[in-house]
């Protein structure tokens, strides 16, 4: 790895560290997995995800180190239960390490 990489891995470890940004939730079955969820408007969440108005509160924006995430490869439209609510995979960016996936409430 570059030093810019290292650093990056660093600040990743930070950011999503239990005393700073992150929670541990029960992502598909497993327990304790350490993320970041946000339920505000979505509009307000990352530029360029759009606004969907009359459903921001059936969305979710999970954020998790790519290393972290040990369910394979994320694929548009998967099936995923965050804290036994069952969502539906609508985008997925990989941003510096770190996967951030809108999720669609699923009924």
């Amino acid at each position: 790895m570059s030093a810019f990489q290292d650093q990056m891995a660093a600040d990743l470890d930070v950011f999503f560290n239990l005393n700073e940004f992150g929670e541990p939730h029960n992502i598909n079955g497993k327990d304790g997995v350490v993320c970041i969820l946000e339920k505000e408007d979505i509009g307000t969440l990352r530029p360029g995800l759009g606004r969907f108005e009359g459903t921001s509160k059936d969305l979710l924006l999970l954020m998790i180190k790519q290393s972290d995430w040990i369910w394979g490869e994320p694929v548009y439209n998967q099936n995923l239960t965050v804290d036994k609510v069952r969502y539906r995979l609508k985008k997925i960016d990989l941003v510096g390490g770190s996967y951030e996936l809108l999720l669609g409430a699923v009924d």
